[in-house]
């Protein structure tokens, strides 16, 4: 008897800004674990449970999952609508660039200087 193999589920481009990083991902993980496993460290207080609202983040294109009860119960209406939501509850649907407010990050954007 063979084994059948199943299909790998679709990936998605992750733009990560400021920080100018960009990752390949599975359309049904979330953006926090995109973010790590581009180096990107994010605050995640509640250990992404979504409580804590520390890992906010906006989406800038592309389409994203849902919002989840977590982010419609801490989040206020117009925040969602402006495209800001919770990297621990949200996951890509298609190729999309995020914009990483500086408060949500672990360690603060460097500029770069050509000299």
């Amino acid at each position: 008897m063979t084994q059948q193999q199943q299909p790998d589920p679709p990936s998605h481009l992750v733009d990560l800004e400021p920080v100018g990083r960009r990752t390949r991902f599975s359309s049904g993980d979330f953006l926090f674990e995109a973010a790590q496993s581009a180096g990107v460290g994010l605050v995640s207080l509640c250990g992404g449970n979504g409580w804590c609202e520390s890992c906010l983040i906006r989406v800038v294109e592309g389409e994203v999952s849902e919002p989840a009860f977590v982010e419609v119960d801490y989040i206020a209406a117009d925040v969602l609508a402006a495209g800001f939501r919770l990297a621990c509850q949200t996951y890509p649907e298609s190729d999309i660039k995020i914009d990483i407010p500086p408060a949500s990050l672990t360690t603060p954007p460097r500029l770069r200087v050509e000299g």
